[in-house]
């Protein structure tokens, strides 16, 4: 027995003190050498099949998490300048990430009575989106070409386009595509209704 331990520590092996391993999404090869025993792989308390999806197996936990779609509806109101040729980008954040968000605009004090959005939707389906709606939906999310079709929403010289979404915060773009004319001062309400997780 004591050979095999002079023989170890004869044949150069270095001695590791106090390896620390944070689980990760790929194996770690653990160093060559002798440990002393201080070392750990370190645990989670929040690792428990609460916390994680159901049916998805992290380091043999099983997930019981059955995720809910919350939805919200609102508006957001910008006090802006716009004249020909202008563009405006301007962001919102969400209470919550995003899968679907239908919107439409208003301006001024035109705010929409926020009931209307479900009369508004179920238009959606019998393909008959009009021009000042518009729809966004995360990739792969919902294909029905009657609203993926419909991601600018055109009124008069002015086309307005849900143009990024990066996890809860959307960036909103107003253009005015005219080459000539008057700018416009006034309250440009982006009317919303989404949900997602």
């Amino acid at each position: 027995m004591g050979e095999a331990i002079i023989s170890r520590r004869g044949g150069g092996g270095k001695v590791i003190k106090g390896l620390i391993i944070t689980p990760s999404t790929v194996n770690q090869a653990i160093p060559k050498g002798v440990h002393d025993g201080t070392g750990y792989v370190k645990g989670d308390a929040n690792l428990v099949a609460g916390n994680i999806r159901h049916g998805v197996n992290v380091f043999g936990v099983i997930g019981t998490l059955k995720e809910r779609f919350k939805s919200i509806s609102g508006y957001e109101s910008k006090h802006l300048s716009i004249g020909p040729g202008d563009i405006e980008t301007f962001t919102i954040t969400l209470p919550l990430t995003p899968m679907f968000i239908f919107f439409y605009p208003t301006t001024g004090t035109n705010l929409p009575d926020m009931s209307t959005f479900s009369k508004i939707f179920q238009l959606s389906y019998g393909n008959e989106v009009g021009a000042k709606y518009g729809v966004w939906s995360k990739s792969g999310f919902y294909t029905d070409p009657a609203l993926t079709d419909a991601k600018n929403v055109t009124d008069g010289n002015l086309v307005y386009s849900i143009i990024d979404v990066s996890g809860n915060v959307v960036t909103y773009r107003i253009q005015n595509t005219s080459t000539s004319g008057y700018t416009t001062t006034t309250d440009w309400n982006f009317n919303y209704f989404a949900f997602g997780l």
